[in-house]
Protein backbone atom coordinates (compact mmCIF):
# COMPACT_ATOMS: atom_id res chain seq x y z
CA UNK A 1 0.00 0.00 0.00
CA UNK A 2 2.87 2.23 0.66
CA UNK A 3 4.20 1.85 -3.00
CA UNK A 4 0.93 2.73 -4.30
CA UNK A 5 0.67 5.76 -2.33
CA UNK A 6 4.05 6.79 -3.30
CA UNK A 7 3.02 6.46 -6.77
CA UNK A 8 -0.28 8.81 -5.92
CA UNK A 9 1.83 11.25 -4.60
CA UNK A 10 4.91 10.80 -7.94
CA UNK A 11 2.19 11.09 -10.51
CA UNK A 12 0.21 14.17 -8.27
CA UNK A 13 3.69 16.32 -8.41
CA UNK A 14 4.51 15.25 -11.95
CA UNK A 15 0.63 16.68 -13.01
CA UNK A 16 1.67 20.13 -10.75
CA UNK A 17 5.30 20.30 -11.85
CA UNK A 18 3.75 19.98 -15.32
CA UNK A 19 1.12 22.78 -15.27
CA UNK A 20 3.74 25.03 -13.81
CA UNK A 21 5.52 24.44 -17.10
CA UNK A 22 3.22 24.47 -19.98
CA UNK A 23 0.66 27.00 -18.57
CA UNK A 24 3.19 29.88 -19.75
CA UNK A 25 2.82 29.14 -23.75
CA UNK A 26 -0.76 29.74 -23.01
CA UNK A 27 -1.42 33.63 -22.24
CA UNK A 28 -0.90 37.71 -20.60
CA UNK A 29 -1.63 39.84 -16.58
CA UNK A 30 -1.20 41.60 -12.79
CA UNK A 31 1.38 40.35 -9.49
CA UNK A 32 1.24 40.93 -5.67
CA UNK A 33 3.81 41.01 -3.76
CA UNK A 34 6.54 38.09 -3.01
CA UNK A 35 5.71 36.85 0.92
CA UNK A 36 1.72 36.60 -0.79
CA UNK A 37 3.30 34.53 -3.66
CA UNK A 38 4.72 32.06 -0.60
CA UNK A 39 1.20 31.81 0.69
CA UNK A 40 -0.39 31.36 -2.08
CA UNK A 41 1.55 28.77 -3.27
CA UNK A 42 1.28 27.02 0.35
CA UNK A 43 -2.62 26.88 -0.38
CA UNK A 44 -2.89 26.02 -3.42
CA UNK A 45 -0.02 23.01 -2.60
CA UNK A 46 -2.58 21.49 -0.26
CA UNK A 47 -5.80 22.28 -2.47
CA UNK A 48 -4.79 20.92 -5.23
CA UNK A 49 -2.29 17.96 -4.15
CA UNK A 50 -4.09 17.29 -0.80
CA UNK A 51 -0.39 17.45 0.52
CA UNK A 52 -0.12 17.83 4.27
CA UNK A 53 0.85 22.02 5.61
CA UNK A 54 3.99 20.73 7.22
CA UNK A 55 5.07 19.56 3.77
CA UNK A 56 3.34 22.57 1.78
CA UNK A 57 5.22 24.63 4.27
CA UNK A 58 8.44 23.17 3.47
CA UNK A 59 7.15 23.65 -0.12
CA UNK A 60 6.92 27.46 0.63
CA UNK A 61 9.93 27.66 2.97
CA UNK A 62 12.31 27.11 -0.35
CA UNK A 63 10.48 28.93 -3.09
CA UNK A 64 10.97 31.90 -0.56
CA UNK A 65 14.43 30.91 0.06
CA UNK A 66 15.35 29.54 -3.59
CA UNK A 67 13.64 31.79 -5.50
CA UNK A 68 13.23 35.87 -6.78
CA UNK A 69 9.96 36.99 -6.42
CA UNK A 70 9.27 36.91 -10.06
CA UNK A 71 9.98 33.29 -9.94
CA UNK A 72 7.53 33.32 -7.05
CA UNK A 73 4.50 35.13 -8.59
CA UNK A 74 5.30 32.84 -11.52
CA UNK A 75 5.09 29.53 -9.26
CA UNK A 76 1.83 31.13 -7.82
CA UNK A 77 0.36 32.39 -11.24
CA UNK A 78 0.44 28.47 -12.68
CA UNK A 79 -0.64 26.64 -9.31
CA UNK A 80 -4.34 28.98 -9.45
CA UNK A 81 -4.21 28.72 -13.32
CA UNK A 82 -3.84 32.31 -14.43
CA UNK A 83 -2.27 31.96 -17.65
CA UNK A 84 -2.04 35.29 -18.80
CA UNK A 85 0.14 36.63 -15.75
CA UNK A 86 2.05 33.41 -16.17
CA UNK A 87 2.69 34.23 -19.29
CA UNK A 88 3.86 37.90 -18.80
CA UNK A 89 6.31 36.79 -15.81
CA UNK A 90 7.77 34.42 -18.49
CA UNK A 91 8.50 37.17 -20.43
CA UNK A 92 10.74 38.98 -18.03
CA UNK A 93 12.25 35.76 -16.73
CA UNK A 94 15.71 34.25 -18.20
CA UNK A 95 15.67 30.70 -19.30
CA UNK A 96 18.07 29.68 -16.30
CA UNK A 97 15.15 31.61 -13.61
CA UNK A 98 12.59 29.48 -15.20
CA UNK A 99 14.76 26.44 -15.04
CA UNK A 100 15.16 26.90 -11.48
CA UNK A 101 11.32 26.87 -10.72
CA UNK A 102 11.03 23.87 -12.75
CA UNK A 103 13.53 22.40 -10.86
CA UNK A 104 12.41 23.05 -7.62
CA UNK A 105 9.00 21.62 -8.46
CA UNK A 106 10.23 17.83 -10.00
CA UNK A 107 12.81 17.88 -7.35
CA UNK A 108 9.85 18.43 -4.56
CA UNK A 109 9.72 15.12 -3.56
CA UNK A 110 13.02 15.05 -2.64
CA UNK A 111 13.82 17.75 -0.60
CA UNK A 112 9.92 18.12 0.77
CA UNK A 113 9.13 14.50 1.77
Amino acid sequence: MRVCNQSIRLRRTAIFAASLLILPFMAAGGAIAGSEHVAGIEQECEAQLGYAPERCECIGDHAEADLNDNQQAFMYAQATGNAAEAQRLQGSMTIDEMTEVGQLMTGIDGICP
